[in-house]
C-alpha cells in the first residue's frame, strides 16, 4: 500500500520519488530511449519505472533530458497501447481496437493481395531512426526481402551511408566505423561538422577531455560554436556546404609546405598529382573567400596538420547534406592520410582489420530497387533501396507501381523535404502499415497501427567498439505493445517467410552471438557485460600485410592504393577526385542571402523522435539562430518573429540573435510540422521550405544543411500559421475505445 502510494504520488506530481526508499527497486540498464546506448540506473516501484539516473561507470555513464524523462515518456496517456484499425476514411485519425491476430491477419491480406495484383516489388518497407537497436538492426532491416521486394528502405537514405560507407569505401576500402580517433595519444584533435555531445556516443566526450586535460588541443570548424566549440583553442566557422573548399585548402597547403610523406604517396596513393594540380587552385585566400573564413585562421588550422603535430580527426553527419557531400568527406580522409595522420598513433586509427575488398550488391536489371537508377553506387555499396525513388513510385508509377507500405519507427513526412508530396504519397497507397509508439502523422493515411515497446520494455544487446552488453527488460511491455522486431517476425510468419527471421528475441541474441559464444556466456555469468577481443595494435598496417585480408601489403581498393582518385566512382560515371561543388552556384546575387543550415542534434531529442511529446518541451520555441550583424542588418532584435524564406515558401520563428552562428548563416531546427506538436512547433516544419531536387548525386542526400536563403523581420501581430495548411483533419474523437474487438 506505501509502494502504491508512493508511486502514485510520483505519477501525479511528475516529480521524483525518494530513490533510497525501501520499496525502490535499483536496475542497471541502458537506456531505453534512443539507441546511442548510454548506462543508466533505472528505479523502479512494484515493477512501474520511476526515475532515471546516471550510472556511476567512469566511460559509458550518461543521462540527457531525454533520458531523464523517461518514465514520463513511457507512461504518457498517448502511448499507443493497443493495435488499432481504421474505421473512417483516410485523411482522419480515425480508429477501433483490435486484437493483434486481426491487424496481423489484416496486413497479410493486403500485402499478398497487392503482390498478386502488381507483384512483390509494388510492396515497400521504411525503417526509421525508431529502429536502430541493435537486435532489430541486425536482423529484420530487408523485411520484404524473402517476401520477394527488393524494397527495403532504411534512414541510410538520409544518415550514416555518405559519410560511413560511401566516402570511405570509394577512398580507402573500409567502412568508416573501423576508424577511431586516437584521442588519447594525439597533440590536437579536430572536429569537424560534429559535435560528440550531441551525437550520442557515451564515452567520446569524456575521451575527448581527458586528452584535453593531458595537453592535447581542441579545434571545432563547424558553421555553429557546439559544446565543446564554447573551450576551443580554435573555432572554425565556416558557411555551410562549404567544408570541401576548405579541406582542399589544407591539402594544398600540406602539398606546398612539403608536410607530406614522399614515400607514401609514390607508394601507396593513386592519384596525387592529379589532387595536387586541383587543389592548387584552393589557395588560403580563395578558400577563405568561398567559406567565409579569414585567410589567417586556415593558416592556424593548417598549422595542427604539420609534420610535428598529430592531429586526430573525427567528422561525421555535418558534411553529408551538401551538393558535394560525399566528396567533401573524401577530402577530409584525403587529407589525414596525406599529413600523415591515417592509421598512427595520435592519428585517425583503423581498430577494426583485416578487410576483404567491397562487395558491389547487384539487382535484377528488369525489378531495380527504388532509387538504384538515379544513384547507383549508393545501392552498390549499401544493397538498399533508396527512399528518394518512392514517392514517383507511388505518384507515377516510375519505374513501376508501389501500393503498399510498411513504416516502422519513422515519418518521412517529418524528416525529408517536400511534405505535401508526401501526403499525396500516402492519399494513393491502397495500403500502409504503421507500427510505432506514439500515433505519427502518417497516422491519418495509416490502414492499422501497431504498438511497439520502447527499448525499456525489451530483452536485446547493444554493441560498443570494445565492449557488448546485454539489454535487459527493465519493465513489461505498456499494455499490448511488442517489441518491433517480434512484430516485424509475426508479419513474417503471416507472409510465409518466417523462418529467414528470429522468432523471439531469445533467438535474436543467439543469432547474434552464434560465433562467439563464449561472449555470451560470460555475460549471462556476470553482470551482462563482455570486452569484445580486439585486433592487436598495429600501425601503418597498409605496409605490412595485415590490413588486407588476403595479406597483401596495401589497401582493400580496386588498385590496392589509398585512392584520392577513386577507380569505382570513375567506373560509375563520377568525378574521381574530390571535387568540390558550391551550394551557391545556381543562385543569382546569392552575396545579399544567407545560407541556411538545419537539424543540428539536441540532448533533448533523437532526430525528430519524440519531438511531439509535451513532456520533452525543452526548447519551448523553435528559434532562427542568426549572427549579431546579419541580424542588425536586417533590423532584427532577439525574440523578434521572422520570417525565412526559400523558392518554396516560408516558415516563421523567433529569432535569437548569437555570436555562436557564421555570420552570414542561420540555423532552424528540422523536425516540426506535425499537427500533434505544440506551440509554434507545430507550423514549423523547415523541410517545406527545403527543394527536395537539390541533392548529393553520389549519395542521394537532401540538401539540408546548405540553402540559399533570405531572412526578414514580420509584423509581431501576424498569424504564424499564416500561408501553412494543416497537414490532416483530427477528428473529435480521434480513437474509439469503447467498439468491441
Amino acid at each position: 500500500m506505501i509502494a502504491e502510494k508512493c508511486h502514485h504520488d510520483f505519477r501525479r506530481s511528475l516529480g521524483r520519488p525518494n530513490l533510497k526508499s525501501e520499496y525502490v527497486k535499483e536496475i542497471s540498464a541502458i537506456c531505453g530511449m534512443c539507441p546511442h546506448g548510454c548506462w543508466v540506473r533505472a528505479h523502479v516501484i512494484e515493477g512501474e519505472l520511476v526515475a532515471v539516473s546516471a550510472d556511476p561507470d567512469p566511460r559509458f555513464g550518461n543521462l540527457c533530458e531525454r533520458g531523464r524523462l523517461a518514465p514520463k515518456i513511457v507512461y504518457s496517456p498517448d502511448r499507443i497501447r493497443i493495435p488499432l484499425v481504421r474505421s473512417g476514411p483516410k485523411g482522419k485519425i480515425h480508429f477501433r481496437e483490435a486484437t493483434w491476430d486481426e491487424a496481423l491477419d489484416r496486413i497479410a491480406e493486403q500485402f499478398m493481395d497487392i503482390r498478386n495484383r502488381y507483384g512483390a516489388h509494388a510492396l515497400a518497407s521504411y525503417m526509421g531512426a525508431g529502429t536502430l537497436e541493435d537486435g532489430l538492426s541486425a536482423f529484420f532491416k530487408k523485411v520484404l526481402e524473402p517476401f520477394g521486394s527488393p524494397n527495403d528502405i532504411d534512414c541510410g537514405s538520409v544518415c550514416y551511408v555518405s559519410s560511413r560507407i560511401l566516402a570511405p569505401l570509394t577512398t580507402l576500402g573500409i567502412e568508416g566505423d573501423a576508424l577511431t580517433p586516437d584521442f588519447e595519444n594525439t597533440g590536437s584533435i579536430i572536429l569537424w561538422g560534429t559535435n560528440p555531445l550531441k551525437d550520442g556516443i557515451p564515452d567520446k566526450v569524456k575521451r575527448i577531455r581527458e586528452a584535453r586535460r593531458k595537453g592535447a588541443s581542441l579545434i571545432c570548424v563547424d558553421p555553429r560554436r557546439n559544446g565543446l566549440a564554447h573551450n576551443a583553442d580554435l573555432w572554425v566557422p565556416l558557411l555551410p556546404g562549404t567544408d570541401g573548399a576548405l579541406a582542399l585548402a589544407l591539402i594544398n597547403i600540406v602539398i606546398q609546405r612539403k608536410w607530406f610523406d614522399r614515400r607514401f604517396v609514390d607508394r601507396w596513393t593513386l592519384g596525387f598529382d592529379e589532387l595536387a594540380s586541383y587543389a592548387a587552385t584552393f589557395t588560403p585566400e580563395k578558400a577563405g573567400e568561398i567559406c567565409g573564413v579569414d585567410p589567417a585562421l586556415i593558416l592556424r588550422l593548417a598549422s595542427a596538420l604539420s609534420p610535428d603535430s598529430r592531429a586526430a580527426m573525427d567528422f561525421y553527419s555535418g558534411l553529408e547534406y551538401a551538393p558535394s557531400g560525399v566528396q567533401n568527406t573524401r577530402a577530409l580522409f584525403s587529407l589525414a592520410a596525406l599529413s600523415g595522420n591515417l592509421d598512427v598513433e595520435g592519428g585517425l586509427y583503423i581498430h577494426a582489420y583485416p578487410h576483404a575488398l567491397f562487395r558491389e550488391y547487384e539487382y535484377n536489371p528488369a525489378i531495380p530497387p527504388l532509387g538504384a537508377l538515379e544513384f547507383p553506387l549508393f545501392y552498390a555499396l549499401a544493397g538498399r533501396a533508396h527512399i528518394s525513388g518512392l514517392p514517383d513510385a507511388v505518384l507515377h508509377d516510375d519505374p513501376y507501381p508501389v501500393r503498399g507500405l510498411l513504416l516502422v519507427g519513422g515519418s518521412p513526412y517529418l524528416s525529408y523535404p517536400d511534405p505535401e508530396r508526401w501526403k499525396q504519397v500516402y492519399d494513393q497507397l491502397n495500403f500502409m502499415a504503421v507500427i510505432d509508439r506514439f500515433i505519427p502523422e502518417e497516422a491519418a493515411w495509416a490502414d492499422i497501427i501497431l504498438p511497439a515497446t520502447t527499448y525499456y520494455e525489451i530483452e536485446s544487446y547493444h554493441l560498443y567498439r570494445d565492449h557488448v552488453r546485454m539489454r535487459s527488460k527493465v519493465i513489461e511491455p505498456v499494455g499490448e505493445a511488442r517489441n518491433d522486431s517480434m512484430v516485424l517476425s509475426a508479419i513474417a510468419r503471416r507472409l510465409g517467410c518466417g523462418s529467414s527471421f528470429p522468432g523471439s528475441e531469445e533467438e535474436i541474441v543467439d543469432h547474434a552471438f552464434a560465433d562467439r559464444r563464449q561472449l555470451l556466456r560470460i555475460m549471462k555469468a556476470g553482470p551482462g557485460v563482455a570486452r569484445l577481443p580486439l585486433a592487436e595494435r598495429r600501425t601503418r598496417k597498409y605496409e605490412s600485410g595485415h590490413l588486407r585480408s588476403d595479406g597483401k601489403p596495401g589497401f582493400p581498393t580496386p588498385s590496392g592504393k589509398f585512392e584520392f582518385a577513386s577507380v569505382l566512382l570513375e567506373r560509375y560515371g563520377y568525378d574521381a577526385l574530390p571535387v568540390y561543388t558550391d551550394p551557391r552556384a545556381s543562385t543569382v546575387n546569392h552575396d545579399s542571402m544567407l545560407m541556411l543550415t538545419t537539424g543540428a542534434r539536441t540532448r533533448g531529442r533523437f532526430n525528430s523522435q519524440y519531438l511531439d511529446r509535451q513532456e520533452l518541451a525543452l526548447n519551448r520555441e523553435p528559434v532562427l539562430e542568426i549572427n549579431p550583424i546579419d541580424a542588425e542588418i536586417r533590423g532584427i532584435k532577439n525574440g523578434d518573429r521572422v520570417s525565412l524564406r526559400t523558392d518554396l515558401g516560408e516558415i516563421v520563428l523567433e529569432a535569437r540573435v548569437t555570436t555562436g552562428i557564421c555570420h552570414g548563416t542561420v540555423h532552424a531546427p528540422f523536425g516540426g510540422g506535425s499537427r500533434r506538436h505544440h506551440g509554434l512547433w507545430r507550423k514549423a516544419h523547415v523541410n517545406s521550405v527545403i527543394p527536395s531536387h537539390m541533392r548529393d548525386p553520389i549519395s542521394g542526400y537532401p540538401v539540408v544543411k546548405a540553402v540559399v536563403c533570405n531572412v526578414s523581420k514580420v509584423d509581431t501581430d501576424a498569424d504564424l500559421c499564416d500561408g501553412v495548411s494543416p497537414c490532416v483533419e483530427y477528428a473529435e474523437d480521434s480513437v474509439n475505445s469503447t467498439t468491441e474487438r
